[in-house]
């Protein structure tokens, strides 16, 4: 009875944990002009993440995927110059969809891009999503977490505090085993 629940733990877990994820890490080419990001551009029917005054931002989009290939577009804001970003797209594995041609894009100033147009350059990340099932479902709903988290020294900073976090629970353990070995040294004696 208690390896069967044990085994039931582990199928949970496994449930929990069950999802795709692309990643790719973007950098600004070095003739990108930086400018002050002022407001929205009006009416669009793409996605926005900010990075103003953070090193990470999330959106979840709801697509609704139909037999055909969609591509979505997300704007990238407040990005600096000599700096890498990883992407990270993620969703559920119980949702039939592939998302691939992952990939970045530059809309020039004053050029019109999905009925808007801006004074300043735009930087964006494009993915497409298709479905994978068999036989085809019409209309498939499904979230789709898009994070933006700013890299330094080769490791993204959301990362960081589970870094510390590691070191600090190694660096516990091994002191108190230490103390437990010195106590041990002391009653035998």
């Amino acid at each position: 009875m208690l390896s069967y629940t044990y085994f039931a733990l582990w199928v949970w877990c496994l449930h929990i944990v069950a999802g795709n994820t692309e990643t790719f890490l973007v950098s600004l080419p070095a003739d990108y002009p930086i400018f002050k990001y002022v407001g929205d551009v009006g009416a669009h029917d793409y996605h926005v993440l900010s990075l103003n005054n953070t090193n990470n931002d999330k959106i979840t989009i709801n697509p609704i995927v139909s037999a055909r290939t969609v591509t979505h577009y997300i704007e990238l804001q407040s990005l600096k110059k000599f700096e890498s970003y990883m992407v990270k797209t993620c969703w559920s594995a119980v949702s039939p969809i592939s998302i691939h041609n992952m990939d970045t894009m530059i809309v020039p100033p004053l050029q019109d891009f999905m009925g808007t147009t801006s004074e300043h350059p735009r930087f964006f990340i494009a993915f497409d999503i298709t479905q994978d099932s068999y036989p085809t479902i019409d209309m498939l709903e499904s979230l789709i977490n898009v994070s933006v988290t700013n890299v330094k020294l080769g490791i993204p900073v959301d990362l960081y505090s589970t870094i510390i976090y590691i070191l600090f629970t190694c660096g516990f353990v091994f002191a108190l085993e230490r103390y437990l070995n010195l106590v041990a040294r002391i009653t035998t004696i």
